[in-house]
């Protein structure tokens, strides 16, 4: 009873149509997969970036105590000197 039913899958094989539809079947899951791993990949590079952008916002003794990288200390500076000038500006006009 079973070899019954593993038999037309099996027919669908030999014709040019189920070729047809496997060789579609096989580049559309291809196509999946590479969307999807694209995907991942952009999502890792956002988390990345906002985990930063997180870190530069902590105060820069901290990032000092913590033994942060020095460019991520000196970003953290830049940053909230662009943000006084940027109020600065506000308060001018």
């Amino acid at each position: 009873m079973n070899a019954q039913l593993s038999q037309p899958s099996a027919l669908i094989g030999n014709t040019f149509g189920g070729r047809v539809y496997f060789a579609t079947a096989e580049a559309t899951r291809a196509a999946v997969d590479a969307f999807r791993c694209a995907w991942r990949e952009q999502a890792i590079q956002y988390d990345r970036a906002r985990s930063y952008e997180m870190m530069e916002d902590i105060n820069t003794r901290t990032l000092q105590d913590i033994g942060a990288p020095d460019w991520l200390v000196q970003r953290s500076i830049e940053r909230k000197d662009a943000h006084r000038l940027y109020l600065l500006g506000l308060y001018q006009s």
